[in-house]
């Protein structure tokens, strides 16, 4: 009960900081349409209380809240070392602060996070030991604990830490969300559904379970149940291209492909350089036989990415189905040439070289193809044998 008035007293300090402000300033600080005091307004206003008393606490600890916000890691350690600094003074002072366990607590908590998102794990994980001595019970301490160790891929030591915080808070959301994330990354789909359903029972409005959820059916193969997270997603976050382009897989998955190009259309509208969705509706256009868009797709996305492999293994289909044989063996040799190797890639490849009359290539290519799993059908299993017995 202490460490909930705690936290509930530290909540309001950015408030008080309002009601501190001398009314000649209060004039002058911009309010935004919830009438509230920007944070860089507070930043300021923190600043100057500190410059003229430099051990004033509350306007310390208010800088480590402000700057944390406003993703200023740097500058949130800064000050949390000061106000560690001046709780320790008062300390020895005989004047001890009567939150200062709290404190405490918050200043090597909010440390280790900022340490964290700088990519410091081994520091981050020293300030969670520390505060760890003075709570060890806080859900959301021991979740900050296993997101180390999840962004570590220490998924065994994440799981640990998530559980005990689901074991301290049973109506954790954030607790039952990462256990599933964990689940998820294990490919534990039956085990990661449940923990989502779960964290939705106490926050149904988190665009990202309906993501993930989507995504899991996506990869079982439930491609409705997918397309019904995914409108529930992007109910909650319709900016977000991830989502479309995912519910967009779903659409091809069930050949539902003008659906499809539809939500790759929106995908590319918000980022233009997508190369998986400019890849994605070429093909939808290929199979919907609108060979104009597929091309003008697949010709953009092989010149703005140099690294492409599949979009010349697309480009050679298209060509291929237009009969245009010498550019689709260009297309499927230059694919060959930067690493592309699965065995329908050689199949197509070994057809163009028989219409071609490449007899050598097309019986290597077709050789190839077989060796990865594709049974030839009569007439070329005929024409590989022709090759063959031509060959030796």
């Amino acid at each position: 009960m202490n460490i909930l008035i705690n936290k509930i007293y530290f909540s309001i300090i950015l408030f008080i900081q309002l009601i501190a402000m001398p009314i000649g300033m209060m004039g002058q600080v911009p309010l935004h349409s919830n009438n509230e005091v920007s944070l860089p307004e507070i930043v300021d206003f923190n600043l100057s209380k500190l410059q003229n008393d430099p051990q004033d606490f509350n306007a310390s600890i208010s800088l480590v809240e402000s700057y944390y916000r406003i993703k200023d890691f740097q500058k949130c350690i800064l000050y949390a070392n000061i106000s560690e600094d001046i709780l320790i003074n008062l300390e020895k002072s005989d004047n001890r602060h009567k939150n200062h366990d709290f404190f405490m607590f918050y200043i090597y908590q909010t440390r280790g996070k900022s340490r964290h998102k700088l990519g410091m794990f081994r520091k981050a994980m020293t300030e969670y030991s520390q505060a760890l001595t003075y709570n060890r019970s806080d859900s959301d301490l021991l979740i900050d604990i296993g997101n180390l160790y999840y962004n570590q891929s220490e998924y065994d030591s994440a799981m640990f830490y998530f559980q005990l915080a689901e074991h301290f808070d049973s109506l954790s959301f954030k607790s039952k969300f990462n256990i599933a994330n964990v689940y998820y990354v294990r490919k534990n789909y039956d085990s990661a559904l449940y923990y989502y359903d779960a964290s939705l029972r106490i926050n149904s409005d988190f665009a990202y379970v309906y993501f993930y959820k989507g995504t899991i059916h996506n990869e079982m193969g439930n491609h409705e149940l997918a397309i019904t997270d995914f409108n529930n997603a992007i109910n909650l976050w319709p900016d977000n291209p991830q989502i479309f382009y995912q519910r967009s897989l779903a659409y091809m998955a069930s050949e539902n492909y003008k659906y499809a190009l539809n939500d790759l259309d929106k995908v590319l509208s918000m980022d233009s350089s997508n190369y998986d969705a400019l890849r994605k509706r070429a093909q939808s256009n290929l199979i919907l036989k609108n060979y104009k868009p597929a091309e003008l797709d697949l010709n953009r996305l092989i010149t703005i990415n140099q690294s492409e492999t599949e979009g010349y293994y697309i480009r050679g289909n298209y060509f291929l189905q237009r009969k245009d044989y010498a550019r689709a063996i260009e297309d499927y040799n230059t694919a060959k040439d930067k690493g592309l190797d699965f065995p329908e890639l050689y199949y197509y490849s070994g057809y163009t070289n028989m219409k071609l009359n490449n007899l050598n290539e097309a019986c290597s290519d077709l050789s190839e193809a077989n060796k990865g799993g594709i049974e030839l059908d009569r007439k070329m299993q005929r024409f590989f044998s022709k090759c063959l017995q031509e060959i030796n």
